[in-house]
């Protein structure tokens, strides 16, 4: 039993992990968190916020439209690695992470760390 576990251990993906920050307005300096990262040494990987309903009843009906358009644009600069790109946009390293599969970990670290997700 000590053995499986580890084994299990051993096999664990392991890298680092971000959280992805989005601030709607600059005057205010208020960041939400709207996703995590994950890069295991080879590469990134990311899960964003998908469900904008949270988002619309504290900002505001048609913040959840505008924070769509701001996670579409982030996609398509992350997916080139580039991750400064925008005052209102942070990428956070934040430590030391490991799991079965990628998936698990994101989905572990985006319960834990995306409020209105």
């Amino acid at each position: 039993l000590i053995y499986g576990r580890f084994l299990r251990m051993k096999n664990n993906i392991k890298g680092t992990w971000q959280i992805i920050q989005w601030c709607p307005d600059l005057a205010t300096r208020e960041w939400v968190n709207i996703g995590v990262g994950f890069n295991d040494g080879q590469s990134y990987s990311f899960k964003y916020i998908t469900k904008i309903e949270k988002i619309n009843m504290i900002y505001g009906d048609g913040m959840g439209d505008h924070l769509n358009a701001v996670i579409s644009l982030v996609i398509g600069f992350f997916s080139k690695n580039i991750f400064d790109f925008s005052p209102q946009i942070k990428l956070i390293e934040v430590g030391f992470s490991q799991g079965a599969t990628i998936n698990e970990i994101l989905d572990r670290l985006f319960d834990r760390i995306v409020t209105f997700g």
